[in-house]
């Protein structure tokens, strides 16, 4: 699992990634968002639940 802060430094520097390939290509950018939100989607869902309560 990753801190808060990795998670954040993270997502930090794909905000810039994805604002200096704005300025090259829109469609690029819009590609690469859109990836990069699936994939940490993804990640976050998956990697990081919690194991169910278990009672008795």
């Amino acid at each position: 699992m990753i801190s808060n802060r990795t998670n954040e430094l993270l997502a930090s520097i794909t905000t810039v990634i994805i604002l200096f390939t704005t300025l090259i290509d829109p469609y690029l950018s819009a590609g690469l968002a859109l990836a990069l939100l699936v994939g940490f989607a993804l990640y976050t869902i998956f990697w990081t639940r919690k194991p169910p309560i278990k009672h008795g």
